[in-house]
């Protein structure tokens, strides 16, 4: 087999590089094509007076192209909290200036817990926080575009005021999910890892290039890399069983070691796409504190998402829609949008039930770019036309007629007998009520499951594990959610509107369908509405 090792660019001494035969080496050992969360090396080594997190800057875009500003994937959140993260740390939909970014969402949080002397967050915490960034950040995704499963993963960790750590990791995995509106990208839980028993975690592409390091129980020759004197010392700890005396120091020096070879390994294979690179980040956890010993330089670091005054998912659009960002929003059928120029405004994926139009107000020629985003967004559906104020002038007329949203079908009940139309919705509502039953069967083994595992626990294992359950829990809400609006929504609609249209104006009774389903509370009113309404309907 053929090698090749491309220098790198890091200036500093202490970093260890790979020989040509350890290079070999890994790639004799590792798969050729990654198949973990795509993209990054990052690593958590927890030692005996805290943690070192560390990792990659690279950024890579879906054709495996090296982006030129580096990503935060190592972060520090309040006084002794961290977090690495790999996977989809930011995403683009439809428009290179639109991202959302988990960087952002997590340097929200640890301004937050700076601003406070109430309880510092946990790696639980950070946990639930990454959890919303990347959910943020799926929500933007198109769903005819297939996506990396898994999708993210994360190593929170944590020290506590007495000095006892908390540890968490989970992987994500993205899921088509139904929703009243259409079917987006939704997230789950795809699994979680313990603190193994080698006291390191590793993620990403460059974990699988890594890992044969960390199995070995010796140096072998095989592996050059493996007689470093920071992996020797690695192993003679392994062997006598005292991994939890691993140092701070040694720690830093076996985190630097284990990233800088992924990337060395990634440089030296460029084809195999495993989207690693750039300068090392790292920083250590303890009860002191967080210390950076690594820090990206700042101007190095791609921009935060633009800031805008909401964003809006699946909602209806008319009237002004500066300052928004809308996704999948809906245009209602004759709706006006007017844009004025008060605020930046971008648009992804908007769906169209109908004919539109766009006023282009005053103010609105200073956000020339804004204008061609919108141009491009809304000139399929609506006519767009440019205000002076005395006067209106076409700019274009719309490109196509009909709607651009696919809607769910309703069957139709206008041909069968009251008898028959009462008796279906006392048929699904029981139907509903199965469904909400045995959701709550299955969180209720799971409260059991999890009082009888967090008996004898300390505080930090026992909100591992709550944080575990309540992920769990939240998936399965979510797909019994979906189930309703891909299954029994329409149906539930159907038989609403046809019952209420038999009905007398003074006979009807509560909401209709269509506002409720997204709970498993909401489900129970769905059938409990439908066992009124249909009981008010005769029998001829």
């Amino acid at each position: 087999m053929a090698c090749c090792l491309k220098r790198l660019g890091y200036s500093s001494s202490i970093l260890l590089h790979l020989t040509i035969a350890t290079v070999c080496a890994l790639a004799q050992s590792a798969p050729q094509k990654p198949n973990l969360v795509h993209g990054t090396i990052v690593v958590v080594v927890s030692t005996k007076d805290g943690f070192v997190l560390a990792g990659d800057s690279q950024g890579t875009d879906a054709n495996c192209r090296a982006l030129p500003k580096e990503y935060e994937k190592v972060f520090a959140v309040g006084k002794r909290s961290g977090i690495v993260i790999a996977g989809l740390i930011g995403s683009q939909a439809g428009d290179p200036d639109v991202a959302s970014s988990v960087a952002k969402q997590l340097h929200l949080a640890d301004e937050g817990s700076r601003s406070t002397e109430g309880p510092q967050p946990q790696a639980t915490t950070i946990t639930w926080h990454f959890f919303e960034g990347v959910r943020s950040s799926l929500s933007l995704m198109d769903i005819t575009v297939p996506q990396f499963h898994p999708l993210a993963a994360a190593s929170a960790v944590s020290i506590s005021d007495a000095g006892v750590p908390e540890w968490i990791t989970v992987f994500f995995a993205p899921v088509p999910r139904r929703t009243r509106t259409g079917e987006e990208w939704g997230l789950k839980i795809d699994h979680f890892v313990d603190p193994p028993a080698s006291r390191i975690v590793l993620l990403g592409s460059g974990a699988s290039i890594v890992q044969p390091l960390i199995e070995l129980e010796e140096p072998s020759p095989r592996f050059p890399e493996s007689q470093e004197h920071i992996l020797r010392q690695y192993y003679a700890l392994k062997k006598d069983h005292r991994l939890a005396d691993l140092s701070l120091i040694q720690g830093e020096e076996l985190a630097r070691t284990l990233v800088h070879s992924a990337i060395s390994f990634a440089d030296a294979h460029p084809n195999d796409c495993y989207g690693i690179g750039g300068d090392i980040q790292m920083v250590a956890i303890t009860k002191e504190g967080p210390r950076w010993i690594a820090p990206l330089d700042t101007a190095k670091i791609a921009p935060p998402e633009p800031d805008f005054s909401g964003r809006i998912i699946n909602s209806q659009m008319f009237g002004a829609i500066d300052g928004g960002q809308w996704v999948r929003g809906v245009i209602p059928a004759d709706a006006v949008l007017t844009f004025s120029g008060h605020g930046d405004v971008h648009v992804i994926q908007p769906r169209s039930l109908g004919h539109c139009t766009l006023l282009l107000e005053p103010g609105s020629e200073k956000m020339p770019a804004t204008i061609t985003r919108l141009r491009s967004a809304f000139s399929k559906h609506c006519d767009i036309y440019r205000e002076d104020g005395t006067r209106r002038v076409l700019v274009s007329k719309a490109s196509a007629h009909g709607s651009s949203t696919t809607e769910i079908d309703a069957p139709s009940y206008s041909g069968i007998s009251n008898q028959e139309l009462k008796s279906k919705a006392h048929q699904l509502g029981a139907h509903l009520r199965r469904l909400v039953n045995d959701s709550y069967g299955a969180d209720r083994v799971s409260e059991q499951e999890w009082e009888q595992q967090r008996w004898g626990l300390g505080e930090e294992d026992g909100n591992v594990l709550g944080t575990k359950y309540s992920l769990l829990k939240l998936d399965r809400q979510a797909q019994l959610t979906s189930d309703y609006y891909s299954k029994f929504y329409s149906q539930a609609i159907a038989i609403w509107n046809e019952i209420t249209s038999r009905l007398p104006p003074g006979a009807r009774v509560g909401q209709d369908a269509s506002h409720y389903g997204t709970t498993s509370m909401e489900m129970e009113d769905v059938a409990n509405g439908l066992d009124e309404i249909a009981n008010k309907l005769s029998s001829n």
